[in-house]
């Protein structure tokens, strides 16, 4: 009996745990110096699907990727395109193949991507929001 009770404890804590790591808040962040505050969930899906270049008021925008495989990648595609990581690299292969666009740079984990974002004056990208310092902007934060 305690060991059916101490197994059914650690699942549940185990379960708990899981549950609130695939629901952490994604930050999308910019470069400091970029004139955007704020960014629409329209906007957004369509700079990450390839439907544009440029963000509102026409500031020009090169996206950023973490790594394929990375459950923070996956999580963002799932709540800003409602797509999954894989559509989305199939979809960035299409635009690429027609010669209508670049797929975002694939560039790593969190930290890259944070630190890319931080040296391209024209660069936007998505870290879990614990990583988020003051080298970047954060413009929407997805939960």
């Amino acid at each position: 009996m305690l060991k059916n009770n101490l197994f059914r404890a650690s699942f549940g804590l185990l379960a708990l745990a899981l549950a609130s790591a695939s629901f952490a808040d994604i930050a999308v962040i910019v470069n400091p110096g970029n004139a955007t505050s704020s960014l629409s969930d329209k906007d957004l899906k369509r700079v990450y699907l390839g439907k544009t270049s440029t963000l509102p008021g026409g500031v020009s925008v090169v996206l950023s990727d973490q790594k394929f495989g990375a459950d923070t990648r996956e999580q963002f595609y799932q709540k800003c395109c409602s797509v999954s990581a894989q559509q989305a690299r199939s979809r960035w292969a299409g635009i690429l193949f027609s010669g209508s666009g670049q797929p975002p740079a694939e560039v790593g984990e969190g930290k890259d991507v944070a630190a890319w974002v931080a040296g391209n004056k024209d660069g936007i990208g998505y870290v879990d929001s614990s990583l988020v310092d003051s080298t970047v902007k954060v413009i929407k934060v997805l939960k």
